[in-house]
């Protein structure tokens, strides 16, 4: 996995006040992770939705730093695929399966 969302990750997650040791160990999953094409259109729609997001959050924003809270916003939007639940509480909610 790349560098880039490996760091984006953990500030996000950091941000989030998700425990350092979680992070840690989430970011040395993402190694063996790989990107690919997604045959769900209701992923496909949701990804588009969260470009077009991203685009009115950072409308104007200082870059880099509009782009957490860009993300920190877009976290809490409901999201389809996920049963109509925001990101974030999805995350947390994963995350504290795994303790």
């Amino acid at each position: 996995m790349g560098n880039r969302l490996a760091a984006a990750v953990r500030e996000l997650l950091v941000a989030m006040d998700v425990p350092l040791a979680q992070i840690d160990s989430e970011i040395a999953a993402m190694g063996s992770a790989r990107i690919a094409r997604t045959n769900s259109r209701s992923v496909l729609g949701s990804m588009n939705d969260m470009v077009y997001m991203a685009d009115a959050f950072l409308e104007g924003a200082v870059i880099p730093d509009g782009i957490l809270a860009a993300e920190l916003a877009m976290a809490e939007a409901p999201c389809g695929p996920i049963g109509y639940r925001a990101p974030r509480d999805v995350v947390v909610a994963l995350l504290r399966e795994v303790r």
